[in-house]
């Protein structure tokens, strides 16, 4: 995927979340997380960096 079509990810996600943003995590070329995500484990890493 080109840097373009996640940040149309990201765009997409700001359109149905609660935040007026959206977020995703990309390592080597794949999404690792997103501010979406309802899962628990390893994304909930991502929430305590901020």
């Amino acid at each position: 995927m080109t840097d373009r079509e996640f940040m149309q990810i990201a765009i997409d996600i700001s359109k149905t979340a609660k935040y007026p943003y959206g977020a995703i995590v990309v390592r080597d070329g794949k999404i690792v997380g997103r501010s979406d995500s309802t899962g628990g484990g390893e994304k909930r890493n991502l929430l305590s960096a901020c």
